[in-house]
């Protein structure tokens, strides 16, 4: 009952945690795969034609899923909106399916990098309230992801930092942010990218010291990776610090860096944000005819833009500043009938709209997802304790098992051990037997010692190997093998009967070497007699039970004391 048991514990638990293991690696590998075609589509940028090309082997490969058909369908989603640059249907299309594709394969870090990718494209065209379930899905399901089975995962916590920013959750906004940073390693661009992220959350914050260090940071990095987009941000980011500072040159001078690099790198977003800055910077300066000047390339700059008019709001509020300043009343009336067309027209309208429904839109989704989180952590605690109760019981089970299957692999040493005792026993005492009924002349103990010398080696290997084994406390504690062992040594009685059969076949020899030797102790005269008989220095060790030195010892101190006599001795018989 308890091996069949245990054989279940094992047949199931076990392969399937060497199976969860392999699962896990083979996902790394397919995520590591995939993030490649991701990492090289960026070179096609807007050329749908040319990354279709690329892509084509995501559709043809022999795969068992269809997760290379998710990867296809967002970056041809993305190229595609990139391309048009605007909200539309195609990429919709090839988005829609990238996420169904996702769903349909359970594929957790698919899903969320679909959702990211999804928010990303609404974002990018101020469609807030359309991005924000996204995001929102991603932020409850990143946490459920570990980092490493994760497609882009610093992408992916960097936006949701962009994202809460923007909605003024600025402890989420920072928890993302902090994650990407994590993740990045100095080499990367993204690395600079991420410090200016935290440099503008910590002006946020209004830690404005900090913010400064980030930036600087950011800057270096940008410098080293050559990444002119980002460092045309970065100038605009202290632009800003030293404008609210009061330090007008100096902003001036960071927002014209700015606005350099982003004409370089066509960068129309950045352009016109840092255009609006140097316009603030000039009127507060009394540059009012170059602040002017400013906001006509401002408005070049976004008529091309669709989702870049929202700034028209900001370019008519700077417009009645510089009427006001100037005293030029009929410039400021034209310029605020502009402002309170901009104010009420539907555009901009449901922009405002859109970023009040947006902020409700929120709360609400957080609110049901922390009840779904604590109706989730309830039924994760009912779970745990099923699963801890099978576990206890399939340990007591184990334990039950292996307390019996102990008690038996116990009693099996024991007894093997008693026949072992018994074994030599035996043999000791049929040995002794056969030697009684002989003759017991001195052949008859010649042949009895070389057996009981036999029985010896045996008797020592075997007690060697137990001390070696589980059953060494057997022996050490009952020390019968022991106690066999000691009795095949050469007793008394055993000796005086040996003399008696070699006085016997050799007559008065023993008391010749008596009279002629008195020196010699009786311990010597059993040495000498043992071998005479033959016996090897190793088997009169065991016979006598004294170390294979000690009978060596003996021998080298009879011959120093003994001389040439000792080679006579050994000749007399």
């Amino acid at each position: 009952m308890q091996a069949r048991a245990l054989c279940l514990f094992i047949g199931i638990i076990i392969p399937n945690l060497l199976f969860l293991g392999c699962q896990q690696k083979t996902n790394r590998e397919r995520i590591l795969h995939d993030e490649t075609y991701i990492n090289a589509a960026e070179k096609y940028d807007t050329d749908t034609v040319g990354l279709k090309g690329f892509l084509q082997p995501l559709l043809t490969e022999s795969n068992s899923d269809d997760l290379g058909k998710v990867i296809y369908n967002v970056l041809m989603g993305k190229a595609t909106y990139l391309s048009m640059e605007k909200e539309n249907g195609i990429s919709d299309q090839y988005f829609n399916k990238a996420l169904q594709i996702a769903k349909n394969q359970d594929a957790e870090a698919y899903i969320l990098w679909v959702n990211i990718s999804i928010a990303r494209y609404y974002y990018q065209f101020r469609k807030l309230e359309k991005s924000l379930p996204y995001f929102l899905k991603a932020s409850f399901l990143i946490d459920e992801i570990d980092p490493h089975e994760q497609l882009k995962p610093a992408e992916t916590y960097q936006y949701l930092s962009y994202v809460f920013i923007t909605l003024d959750e600025k402890d989420k906004s920072m928890y993302f942010l902090k994650k990407a940073l994590d993740l990045t390693p100095d080499s990367c661009d993204l690395k600079s990218v991420l410090l200016d992220n935290m440099g503008f959350n910590l002006l946020v914050i209004r830690d404005t010291i900090a913010a400064i260090k980030s930036f600087k940071m950011a800057e270096n990095s940008a410098l080293i990776q050559d990444n002119l987009t980002r460092l045309a941000r970065i100038k605009g980011n202290f632009a800003n610090i030293y404008h609210n500072k009061g330090d007008l040159q100096k902003a001036l001078d960071f927002v014209n860096e700015d606005i350099k690099y982003s004409l370089i790198v066509k960068d129309s977003v950045n352009l016109a944000y840092a255009r609006l800055l140097k316009t603030k910077i000039l009127i507060k300066q009394n540059l009012t005819e170059d602040a002017l000047k400013e906001l006509d390339l401002v408005d070049e700059c976004i008529k091309n833009v669709p989702y870049l008019l929202g700034y028209r709001l900001e370019i008519e509020e700077l417009k009645v500043e510089i009427a006001h300043k100037k005293g030029n009343k009929d410039a400021e009336l034209l310029s605020r009938r502009n402002l309170y067309k901009i104010e009420h027209e539907g555009n901009y309208g449901e922009n405002n709209r859109a970023m009040v429904r947006a902020k409700l839109l929120l709360n609400k989704e957080i609110y049901l997802n922390e009840m779904k989180l604590a109706d989730l952590r309830i039924e994760k605690a009912r779970f745990s304790n099923i699963i801890n109760l099978i576990l206890a019981m399939l340990i007591c089970i184990v334990i039950i098992f292996r307390y019996f299957y102990m008690r038996k692999v116990a009693k099996a040493r024991s007894e093997k051990y008693e026949r072992k005792v018994l074994e030599f026993q035996l043999e000791k005492t049929l040995l002794d037997q056969k030697l009684s009924d002989a003759r017991t002349t001195v052949r008859d103990y010649l042949k009895y010692m070389t057996e009981k010398n036999a029985q010896i080696e045996e008797l020592q290997e075997v007690i060697s190997n137990i001390n070696q084994s589980r059953s060494a406390h057997l022996e050490e504690k009952n020390g019968k093998l022991k106690q066999v062992l000691k009795s095949h040594l050469l007793t008394e009685e055993n000796w005086i009967k040996f003399k008696q059969a070699f006085d016997k076949q050799y007559p008065k020899y023993y008391l010749n070497i008596r009279r002629q030797y008195p020196d010699l102790t009786e311990n010597n005269l059993k040495f000498i007699l043992l071998q005479k008989l033959g016996l090897s220095a190793f088997e009169t060790s065991n016979i006598l039970g004294v170390s294979l030195e000690a009978v060596k010892k003996n021998k080298q101190r009879l011959k120093k004391r003994m001389g040439d006599d000792y080679d006579m001795l050994m000749e007399l018989i």
